[in-house]
This record gives C-alpha cells, structure tokens and sequence, in this order.
C-alpha cells in the first residue's frame, strides 16, 4: 500500500494545473499505483477565509464517499475564531491535519500566532504539516511568495510544541539524527536519493518510522516520488512504514 501525505485539490491562480478536482484527482493517483491521500485546499491557502476552501472541501469529501481521501485543514490563526475553524474541521468533518502557510497567509512562523496553532493542534492530537514552499519560487509569478521555510522553522517549532507532531514537506534538506526531535518528521518528495543520497542517510538518522511518503500532486509531478520509493534499500518493514505505516498511524486511518 502506498499512501500519499501531500496533496491539494483547488485553484493554483498563477498557472494551469491539471487533476485539480478530488475526482481527477484520485484517478490520477490510483493510475500510479497509490491506494489513499491527506488532502489539502489550495482555495484555503488564497481566500480571505480559510474556512470557505474548508468548507468546499469537506463538501467535495462527503460527495466522494469512498474513503480515498482524508482531508488537512488549511487555518490562518490571525483571524478572529480560528479555534472554531479548527475545532470544526476537526471535530465535526473529521479532517485528520492542519497545513500552516504563513507565508502566504502573514504571521510569522516562530511568533506567537503560530505556536497559539500548534499548541491547539496538539491539544486535539492532529499533526501539522509545515510546507517549505507551495511550489518552486523560482519560476513563480511575480505576485506569488518568492521565499521559502526550508526545514529549520519546522525543527523549531517541533522543538517548542513537543506535545504536537510536526512533519516537514516540500523541503530539501535533511536533518541528521542529534537535531531531530522525535516528534519532528519529513515528507520525502524533495529529498534527493540516488544523485547524493540524502534520503537513505535521512532515514538512518532519523528512523524509517520519521518519514512519509508524499508527492505534491497536483502542483507537482508524482513520478519522482515514486521512483525514489522505489529505489530505496531497505527492509520490507521500513519500506511499508514509509510508503504508508506511518501515515496511517499519524493521521489515524
């Protein structure tokens, strides 16, 4: 089984991006083999209310009605009554994580907006994914975020909020086992494999149980994430933690 941590369905505004819609969206990721997704609203990423993208998605979820996809709340806790966003997407549409943007949506990653999120997500046992970047900023619009997180914001905020899984996607560089907390994890679509071998030394620092099988579809292509699954040595069980134990523990599927 292989189970995808990173996806979106929504509009990106700077570009065309095909598979957008949760249909197409599965049956692109079902034509390359991947059983299951946590799903994320690019709309709550660009809507003045995050909850509006939410509230489309649990809408496009409950319409699917095949347990594919489980649903990652998208939430800007500079606005009034975040914590009812969350406790709604949470609580009441079963939404299973919360992706941070505060790039894109103006708070400071290590301020106090931030850790008031990670602390509430703790609090309700739901991990958060905290993107590096959405998409490559080097070919980005000029409107769109020209910056990135890379991976220390994640470490630090993990650090701060031992209570709160924390899992870095979408960044390219690895953490060596004395800097990883252990409630800290890694998406591994960006990490490169066989060209310097980052991911096979990422895994041994950090354990097969810290990493996480994730794509970025459909904002990015999936096949580079597949080819470095499949082309990691190791042993049938750390194989089936990353490419969806972990997942399904973390995200309690």
């Amino acid at each position: 089984m292989i189970f995808d941590c990173y996806t979106a369905t929504g509009h990106w505004p700077f570009r065309p991006v095909e598979n957008q819609t949760l249909p197409e969206l599965r049956r692109h990721l079902t034509a390359l083999g991947i059983d299951g997704a946590l799903v994320a609203s690019t709309n709550a990423v660009f809507y003045i209310d995050p909850q509006s993208g939410n509230e489309e998605l649990a809408t496009a979820l409950a319409a699917e009605k095949n347990g594919y996809f489980y649903g990652c709340a998208g939430i800007n806790p500079l606005l009034p009554r975040w914590e009812e966003d969350l406790r709604r997407c949470v609580s009441e549409w079963n939404f299973r994580a919360v992706r941070m943007t505060p790039l894109y949506h103006g708070y400071d990653h290590d301020g106090p907006e931030a850790d008031a999120l990670l602390e509430a997500a703790g609090a309700m046992d739901v991990p958060v994914l905290i993107p590096s970047r959405l998409t490559d900023f080097r070919g980005a619009q000029r409107l769109d975020v020209m910056t990135e997180l890379w991976s220390e914001p994640a470490r630090q905020a993990a650090l701060r909020h031992p209570q709160t899984k924390v899992i870095l996607v979408d960044a390219s560089l690895p953490y060596d086992g004395e800097k990883a907390p252990d409630n800290l994890y890694v998406e591994m679509s960006r990490i490169a494999c066989s060209y310097n071998g980052h991911l096979p030394r990422l895994i041994e620092a950090i354990g097969a149980d810290h990493v996480l099988f994730g794509s970025g579809a459909p904002l990015r292509e999936v096949e580079p994430a597949l080819l470095k699954l499949g082309f990691l040595e190791l042993s049938e069980a750390d194989w089936q933690l990353i490419a969806a134990g972990n997942a399904q523990r973390l995200f309690k599927l």
